[in-house]
């Protein structure tokens, strides 16, 4: 498996490196390349792709977001400061997480069937909820959670209390999901926008 740096202005490769095992997440972060890998977490220079950190302990690097890097494994969400050693805090009864969104308040987390949000700076859980399918992708607004799933369709919640308030049908599969002001566009080899108020 391999990592590959390119120029931004021209797009070309400026440095390439290979990795033994798999490669479950890549994060960027002003301090590093966050690879999840099956037997830990690797930092690369940016400028040269090389091992600057390797964290064998650490497993799940699912989201950074600010100075914090959101980790999931073995019933537990974790928050880990970047720049320092240690942990800022752990929270258990966590379901097995295929995907995590972060913004400055709320941590979700959406697993197979079920949606967990937690307080950012805490990790204290703020409400957790059921859905049909296998959570693909989750986008964060100021009111609601937006939950994409590969069985069924679009899914929003409110913010405070996972109140559900939409639910549709329209066609996700596997494609990405983006919040763009009052429209919500789905795309994978096509892409489609909708208007929030009347998806």
């Amino acid at each position: 498996y391999g990592v590959y740096g390119l120029d931004r202005q021209t797009g070309e490769q400026v440095w390439s490196t290979e990795h033994q095992g798999g490669i479950n997440n890549l994060e960027t972060h002003d301090s590093g390349i966050y690879l999840d890998t099956f037997s830990g977490v690797t930092v690369l220079d940016p400028a040269t792709g090389s091992v600057i950190e390797q964290h064998e302990s650490l497993r799940g690097a699912d989201q950074i977001h600010g100075d914090s890097l959101f980790a999931t494994g073995d019933d537990e969400l974790r928050a880990y400061p970047i720049t320092d050693d240690g942990l800022e805090w752990s929270t258990s009864g966590v379901s097995e997480a295929h995907t995590v969104a972060v913004d400055n308040s709320l941590v979700v987390v959406g697993g197979d069937g079920d949606v967990q949000a937690f307080e950012r700076a805490t990790g204290e859980k703020q409400w957790d909820t059921t859905i049909e399918g296998t959570v693909w992708q989750i986008e964060l607004t100021p009111s609601h959670v937006w939950v994409a799933d590969r069985e069924t369709g679009l899914t929003a919640y409110e913010r405070q209390d996972g109140r559900n308030v939409h639910r549709s049908t329209k066609p996700v599969s596997r494609g990405d999901i983006a919040i763009i002001s009052q429209s919500i566009l789905l795309g994978d080899d096509t892409a489609r926008l909708y208007d929030i108020q009347s998806a």
